[in-house]
C-alpha cells in the first residue's frame, strides 16, 4: 500500500470516528429535548397528542399531500364532507369515517341519523342528528362523548379548545343551550320560557351568541343575545323586526349576524356596518375567521349568482358575478373558494379571480391548505394542487 492510499484510509477513518461523535451529540440532544418536553408539558401530554404527533410518521414521501391519493366509498345521496385536522370525515346517516391523506381510514363509528350535521373544531368533532336527539363527539381516533337529550336538537357548535354547545329544550321551557367543557362537563346553560332559540355560537373567547326569534305584539322578532359563560346577566341584546336569524359567528367583541335580509356587522353589541340581502336571494352563507361570504341568486334571466365577501369591519372586499350554478363556497384566512359543475374559483381581495378546470363531476369539496383541496364526487375524494397562475387565459 502506498503512501497515498494509507493518507485515504486515515481520513475515512477520521469522517467515520466524526460522524459517529455527531449522531451520539444528536441523540443525546434528541433524548433531553423529549425529556425535557414531557417535564415542562406533563400536564398537556395525552394519549390522543400521541398518537396525533406520530399519526404521519413515515419515512417515505406518502406522509404528504399526493395527487396520486384517491379514495373510494360507496355512493350515497346523503354523503356529507368536512375537512376534520387536516383528514376527511365522510358523514353519513348510518355513521362517519375519518381518511387520512394517504387515503386510510383513521376512524370509524356507525349510528342511525335521519340528517346528520357535522361541526369541526380544532379539537374535536360533532356531529348531531339535526332535529333528532343524538350528539357525539369524536377525535381523530375515536367516540369520546355521546348524549341523546330529550328534546330535539337544533344546534352545536364547538370552539378551538373544544368546548361545546347544544341547542334544544328543556321541560316548562321553550329553548335551552347547554355549555360543556372540553371534558364533557356542562358548565352553563341558558333557558327561555318565551323564545326560541334557532342557533348559537360558542367563541374561544366564552362568549354564548345565541339567536332567537318570539313573537310580540303579533309580530316576528329575532335577537340575538351575548352571553359571557358563568354569567345571567346578557352583555348585549341585538333586536331585530320581520326577519329571521340564520347564522352567527363572533370572536372576541366582535360578531357576525346573518338574516334573510342582512348581514350585520357588530361590536360588543353595537353595529358597526351592514348589508342589505335582496328578498329570497339568498343562496349559500359561509362565515370564516377572516372572511364572511354569502351567495346571493341575481334574481333574474338565466342563471346569475353574485358572490360577496366582507371582513370583520364590514367592508366588502370581493363582488364577483358567476354565471354557473354554486354547489359550495369554502373560505380559508383570506381565500373564498367555489365549486361549480365544470370549474374552481379562487377569489382574493385585489386580485382577478383564477379558475381551475375540474377532471370529472365533482359534489362537494375541503380546502386543506391554501393551494391544496380535496374534491369529492359520488363514489372517490381526490387532492388537488392549484398553481398560482390557475387555467391559462
Amino acid at each position: 500500500m502506498n503512501q497515498a492510499e494509507k493518507m485515504g484510509d486515515t481520513r475515512s477513518e477520521i469522517k467515520v470516528k466524526k460522524f459517529k461523535r455527531m449522531k451520539l451529540v444528536a441523540i443525546i440532544v434528541l433524548v433531553a429535548f423529549l425529556l425535557g418536553g414531557l417535564i415542562l408539558f406533563r400536564n398537556d401530554i395525552t394519549i390522543e397528542n400521541l398518537r396525533y404527533l406520530i399519526k404521519y410518521l413515515d419515512f417515505s414521501s406518502s406522509g404528504t399531500f399526493n395527487e396520486e391519493t384517491v379514495i373510494h366509498y360507496n355512493a350515497d345521496s346523503g354523503n356529507r364532507f368536512h375537512v376534520f385536522r387536516g383528514d376527511l370525515a365522510l358523514v353519513s346517516e348510518s355513521g362517519v369515517t375519518l381518511y387520512d391523506r394517504r387515503g386510510s381510514a383513521v376512524m370509524t363509528d356507525s349510528y342511525s341519523m335521519t340528517n346528520p350535521t357535522a361541526v369541526c373544531g380544532d379539537r374535536y368533532l360533532a356531529i348531531y342528528d339535526l332535529g333528532g336527539y343524538q350528539v357525539r363527539i369524536y377525535n381523530s381516533f375515536s367516540l369520546l362523548y355521546e348524549n341523546t337529550f330529550d328534546y330535539a336538537v337544533q344546534g352545536v357548535s364547538i370552539n378551538g379548545d373544544g368546548a361545546f354547545c347544544v341547542v334544544t329544550s328543556e321541560k316548562s321551557y321553550h329553548s335551552a343551550v347547554f355549555v360543556y367543557d372540553r371534558d364533557f362537563e356542562e358548565i352553563h346553560r341558558w333557558l327561555s320560557a318565551d323564545k326560541f332559540a334557532i342557533d348559537a355560537y360558542l367563541s374561544d373567547q366564552n362568549i354564548l351568541n345565541v339567536t332567537t326569534v318570539k313573537t310580540q305584539n303579533g309580530e316576528l322578532l329575532g335577537e340575538m343575545i351575548g352571553l359571557k359563560l358563568g354569567e345571567e346577566i346578557p352583555l348585549y341584546t341585538v333586536s331585530f323586526a320581520d326577519q329571521i336569524p340564520l347564522a352567527v359567528r363572533s370572536h372576541r367583541d366582535f360578531a357576525v349576524l346573518v338574516t334573510d335580509e342582512t348581514i350585520t356587522f357588530m361590536d360588543d353589541g353595537e353595529t358597526v356596518a351592514s348589508a342589505s340581502i335582496p328578498a329570497g336571494s339568498l343562496e349559500q352563507i359561509s362565515l370564516g375567521e377572516e372572511l364572511f361570504c354569502i351567495v346571493q341568486d341575481e334574481l333574474s334571466i338565466g342563471v346569475n349568482f353574485r358572490l360577496r365577501a366582507f371582513d370583520e369591519k364590514g367592508q366588502e372586499l370581493i363582488s364577483e358575478k358567476l354565471s354557473s350554478q354554486i354547489l359550495k363556497v369554502e373560505t380559508w384566512e383570506d381565500t373564498v373558494y367555489v365549486l361549480t359543475h365544470a370549474k374552481l374559483y379562487v377569489l382574493r381581495a385585489d386580485e382577478e379571480m383564477k379558475s381551475y378546470t375540474l377532471d370529472g363531476e365533482y359534489s362537494d369539496f375541503g380546502v386543506l391548505s391554501e393551494d391544496t383541496v380535496i374534491l369529492c364526487s359520488d363514489t372517490t375524494a381526490k387532492i388537488r394542487f392549484l398553481d398560482k397562475k390557475g387555467d391559462s387565459k
